[in-house]
C-alpha cells in the first residue's frame, strides 16, 4: 500500500524536516518568534543550532532516500527513532508553555512513523 508511494513521501516529509536548517541559521528567530522560546546563554543557541543541523541532516537523508532505494531502510529507521524520541519527549511535557509551538511538529511526527513503520513492515 504504501510502497508505490514511498519515494514521494521521503521527499515531502524529507523537505519538511529538513527547514529545521533555519534553526541553524537563524536560531534566535527560529526560538523565540516561531516556537516562543527565548534562549539567553550562548551554550543555549549552540545546542539550539546543532540540533537544528541534525535535523536537517535527518531530513536531506530522507529525500535522498527517495532516489535511492538501496538506503531507504537504515535512513528511514534512524529518522524513525528520532521522531519517536521528540514525539515521546513531547508527550511527556504536553502541558507545558515551551511545548506549546511544537505540538504542529508531533503531529507531523507522528504521521511519518506511521507512514514510514507502513513501509518498514511492508503493509
Amino acid at each position: 500500500m504504501i510502497t508505490p508511494y514511498i519515494d514521494i513521501i521521503l521527499y515531502i516529509t524529507g523537505t519538511f524536516t529538513a527547514l529545521m536548517i533555519l534553526q541553524f541559521l537563524l536560531p534566535k528567530l527560529m526560538l523565540e518568534k516561531v516556537n516562543e522560546v527565548k534562549i539567553s546563554s550562548p551554550a543555549g543557541q549552540f545546542y539550539a543550532r546543532h540540533w537544528g543541523l541534525v535535523v536537517f541532516a535527518v531530513g536531506a537523508l530522507l529525500v535522498y532516500a527517495g532516489y535511492k532505494p538501496m538506503y531507504r531502510e537504515p535512513i528511514i529507521l534512524a529518522a524513525t527513532i528520532g521522531k519517536v524520541g521528540l514525539i515521546l519527549l513531547l508527550m511527556a511535557d504536553f502541558k507545558k508553555p515551551y511545548t506549546k509551538k511544537l505540538k504542529l511538529a508531533m503531529y507531523f511526527d507522528m504521521v511519518c512513523v506511521t507512514l514510514y513503520i507502513l513501509y518498514l513492515l511492508k503493509v
